[in-house]
């Protein structure tokens, strides 16, 4: 999987996605596996995002690029650091439940997103203490941390919240790598 880290937002859109991953030439990537640049466009997939201010789960259509090495031709998602990989949540909501200490504190999250249950929230904070918390404490990193994100993938090869890590059989790599943009 491919990460492009820029400004975190809220309410991820279509048209956030598009506007966000449609500039970048897919031949200027870097395989995460191979480490050769230069991808094609393969195809593309669905994925439902609980998003703020919607009543049903945004349906967004992720890019997907293949490696061009015939010997690779590992396939790779472009997700936006906004979105948490294997989540339905978004990056801030998920950073808004694992700061959230009180009870009234998660309420507060999923009133201001009806579509983040209590269940969501569980699921989300063992999640964080599983394996999140532990690392973080290693790398002396918070939430508040201006190059949080950043700092996730160069020390653990993932992005912040990745569930499982995943692992190329044929390389014995991990998949997430990120792409930065100019904010």
């Amino acid at each position: 999987m491919i990460i492009v880290l820029t400004i975190m937002i809220a309410n991820i859109t279509q048209s956030y996605y598009n506007n966000l991953i449609n500039p970048i030439d897919p031949l200027s990537i870097a395989c995460p596996c191979c480490k050769e640049t230069g991808m094609d466009i393969h195809g593309y997939y669905h994925r439902k995002i609980k998003n703020q201010n919607c009543l049903d789960k945004l349906d967004l259509k992720i890019r997907r690029v293949i490696c061009r090495n015939p010997e690779c031709q590992s396939t790779h998602a472009l997700l936006p650091g906004a979105i948490v990989p294997y989540s339905q949540i978004s990056m801030i909501e998920t950073v808004n439940i694992i700061c959230a200490k009180s009870v009234q504190d998660k309420e507060a999250v999923m009133l201001s997103n009806p579509l983040i249950d209590y269940n969501d929230i569980l699921a989300t904070l063992r999640n964080f203490k599983k394996k999140w918390r532990r690392r973080l404490a290693e790398i002396e990193a918070s939430l508040g941390d201006e190059s949080f994100f950043e700092k996730c993938i160069s020390s653990f090869n993932t992005h912040f919240m990745q569930m499982p890590d995943t692992i190329c059989g044929s390389y014995s790599c991990h998949h997430t790598v990120r792409l930065s943009l100019p904010l």
